[in-house]
């Protein structure tokens, strides 16, 4: 799936569970794609506001079938196989931050496999929706998930337990500044916990446009916090490219262990030459140099080591850089 991996070399995984692992994760993946799929079809009753806070946050789900419908699956799943995977093989209750819920969907995934998941948006619409769906969700599972969602500034989630996984998924572009949120995840992580990124490449010329068309040249704009009344800055679609991820994680004192470039093809998935063009994406993401200039999202893993690595690590991960 991945075509270019860094894979953390102290990991002993035998191949039959880890393919066993991949194959549960993908399926639970699709599963939820098809849960998705009915809620935008209106076959969960949700109310007036939550679903339209559904089609207008993901309009490229779109239910249907075929090259679209697999085109939405390969995203989803590419996009949440690396951290449900790590999940599954942290044991059992593992504490999750999802960093930027939004509405709600990869935390209600977490909190199905047993995760406690605390997910956190500035924006109280997004969250009273997650809210709703958490209660349709539950029913539909049969069972209370341990997920709790709130509406309030990331930088004032609690230290006092620390989490195994920091999830942020297309939010690490919207978070000012990128440097005080990786710190923040470097102190509220437990020692081998991951902050798990997933966004869109700034190094893609195509990502740069489709960001200036949205914002103009406004890269900052400022929100109201709704559990403080305080003022928040936030970023506006302020993409950042591998490259400076990485160094920023390190710097951070963060160590990546996993990366991922993948080519997203949801906005052409009805062109008539779909598989074709599925072909040279795939192509093209196992040319390291060229993917990280044609890849137009990924996901990154960073481990914050324990303190024993972090004093001694052979290398400027697990050393906090000033």
């Amino acid at each position: 799936m991945s075509c270019e991996a860094i894979t953390n070399s102290k990991a002993h995984d035998c191949p039959a569970e880890a393919l066993g692992r991949s194959d549960a994760a993908q399926n639970l993946i699709e599963e939820h794609v098809q849960y998705l799929w009915r809620e935008l079809d209106g076959d969960v009753q949700l109310s007036d506001a939550a679903a339209r806070e559904l089609r207008t946050y993901y309009p490229w789900v779109v239910p249907g079938s075929g090259h679209r419908a697999a085109v939405v699956r390969e995203t989803m799943v590419s996009r949440l196989q690396y951290a449900l995977e790590w999940l599954m093989r942290r044991g059992p209750g593992p504490r999750v931050l999802d960093a930027g819920c939004g509405l709600g969907t990869e935390s209600l995934l977490f909190g199905q496999i047993g995760a406690e998941v605390v997910g956190v948006d500035l924006y109280e619409k997004y969250v009273t929706a997650a809210q709703e769906r958490l209660v349709r969700f539950q029913a539909h599972l049969g069972r209370r998930l341990r997920v709790r969602f709130a509406a309030m500034n990331l930088f004032d989630v609690s230290a006092d337990e620390p989490f195994d996984l920091i999830y942020c998924r297309e939010a690490i572009s919207h978070i000012e500044p990128v440097s005080d949120f990786l710190d923040f995840s470097y102190s509220r992580l437990a020692p081998r916990g991951q902050l798990v990124v997933s966004d869109a490449n700034g190094t893609c010329l195509a990502n740069q446009l489709d960001r200036i068309r949205i914002r103009g040249r406004r890269c900052l704009q400022t929100e109201v916090d709704p559990a403080s009344g305080s003022e928040v800055q936030v970023a506006h679609e302020r993409i950042l490219s591998i490259p400076q991820l990485k160094w920023q994680l390190r710097r951070a004192g963060l160590r990546p262990v996993h990366e991922e470039r993948r080519i997203h093809l949801q906005r052409l998935a009805d062109l008539p030459g779909l598989p074709i063009v599925r072909a040279v994406a795939r192509a093209l993401e196992r040319v390291p140099g060229l993917s990280l200039l044609v890849c137009t999202h990924y996901v990154i893993g960073a481990e914050r080591p324990s303190e024993t690595e972090a004093v001694h690590g052979p290398d400027s991960g697990g050393k906090r850089l000033s």
